[in-house]
């Protein structure tokens, strides 16, 4: 894609380029070899949606190019300072929480999306594969921040049965794995015994926080902001603990500023919906960058 594209630029040399892409990705060497040799002045900056109104945090670099043929070198660098300046400036941190950006209880669309997962787990539960690998990095982390061996939410067995609380999405619960159900005991265990480092003992049940349970217990950040999510990606399963449900795909969407009461979706599935939030700009990230390079 990224050669494509470029060559595109080459030939048809239009005035201002933007890229958006992770942060790993070798930005330097971009701006510095690839993007001269095109005629272009190029410059890049780290950007994280929490900083442009959004609750979300999801750190993105993106790129910005100035033809020198257009501005000549010196305005195209002059461009390019002036470009770091004015983004900058379009900082604002989010207010909203993240509840604000939730679907309802008793909207039509967070129904479909709960009933979509109420018939994928009619199916029989997801094979454990990594259950064996994962109990051992569970119980060292219980013994590390000392919590008990115990299963207080949830109530899960490895049998495939659990208790889970009435208001939680028991269908979709009994489709994950033991290393999901595991992850969620551990993460109200940490909180209700006040072993997190930023908060103090608090019951997971009566705060809007969101959990990822696609990482490994000893990855997640137990010190996530109320109110807030982590970056919301194609494999990621965002729990919210206030309600115990995941985030449907849908309000995935949401969170990346799209106007999903606009988009026609009954034919998508939230996996669908996910993956495309998952791979999306954040539209105020965006829109602030094309702003500010214009």
């Amino acid at each position: 894609t990224f050669a494509g594209a470029m060559n595109y630029i080459y030939e048809r040399q239009p005035l201002i380029v933007i890229f958006e892409n992770v942060e790993t990705a070798p930005w330097q060497s971009t701006i510095d070899y690839v993007f001269p040799l095109c005629g272009y002045i190029a410059t890049f900056v780290s950007l994280d949606t929490k900083n442009y109104y959004l609750p979300q945090t999801r750190c993105r670099k993106y790129l910005i190019a100035f033809s020198q043929d257009a501005f000549t070198p010196d305005g195209a660098k002059a461009l390019c300072k002036a470009f770091q300046e004015a983004i900058k400036k379009m900082e604002q941190r989010y207010s909203s929480s993240v509840t604000d950006f939730l679907l309802p209880i008793n909207s039509h669309e967070l129904h479909r999306a709960r009933n979509e997962m109420e018939l994928m787990a009619q199916s029989s539960r997801e094979k454990d594969t990594d259950w064996s690998f994962s109990r051992s990095r569970h119980t060292a982390f219980r013994r590390l921040y000392q919590i008990p061996d115990e299963r207080p939410w949830i109530r899960w067995s490895e049998r495939g049965s659990s208790r889970a609380p009435a208001k939680m999405w028991k269908p979709w619960e009994a489709k994950q794995t033991n290393r999901v159900s595991d992850l969620l005991e551990c993460v109200f265990l940490i909180a209700v015994f006040g072993r997190n480092t930023k908060h103090s003992a608090y019951d997971p049940r009566h705060k809007a926080q969101i959990i990822d349970c696609s990482q490994n217990v000893d990855r997640v950040n137990m010190a996530t902001a109320f109110g807030a999510t982590g970056c919301l990606t194609p494999s990621a399963i965002p729990v919210l603990t206030l309600e115990a449900r995941p985030i449907t795909g849908s309000e995935a969407l949401k969170l990346q500023g799209l106007p999903i009461e606009s988009f026609d979706m009954s034919s998508e599935t939230q996996t669908q919906l996910q993956d495309l939030a998952g791979n999306a700009m954040t539209t105020t990230v965006v829109g602030a960058v094309i702003l500010a390079a214009l």
